[in-house]
């Protein structure tokens, strides 16, 4: 279910959900910064393919990594261009939407961290 009434993207036979906070930390937490523009193409097709429910379970169960690497056998080598154009209009739309928190006067401490 989608609260937000967002829309996902369909790239051939792939469904994308909009990236989400838990699109966010799933990119840290499968540290996708450090592998290739490719993999990290495959991985994000492989997580916002999937309900978020799904995702979280697999980084939980540390089968996060065996699971993408059995959706890249079966991806589409054709499909990685759409798809990482995909990500990147996503990666700019968060950052377009990213708010700085100023702080208060007074030096209040108990601001929301950024």
């Amino acid at each position: 279910m989608n609260p937000f009434f967002l829309k996902n993207t369909v790239i051939g036979p792939l469904e994308l959900r909009p990236w989400t906070l838990t699109t966010q930390m799933a990119i840290m937490e499968l540290g996708l910064g450090g592998m290739n523009d490719q993999d990290q193409v495959v991985a994000v097709a492989w997580m916002q393919s999937r309900e978020p429910e799904e995702v979280e379970q697999a980084i939980s169960d540390k089968t996060a990594t065996a699971a993408i690497k059995a959706f890249s056998r079966a991806f589409p080598l054709a499909l990685a261009k759409p798809v990482a154009e995909w990500c990147r209009a996503q990666a700019e739309a968060v950052e377009t939407g990213r708010v700085e928190v100023i702080p208060q006067p007074g030096g209040r401490t108990d601001q929301p961290k950024n």
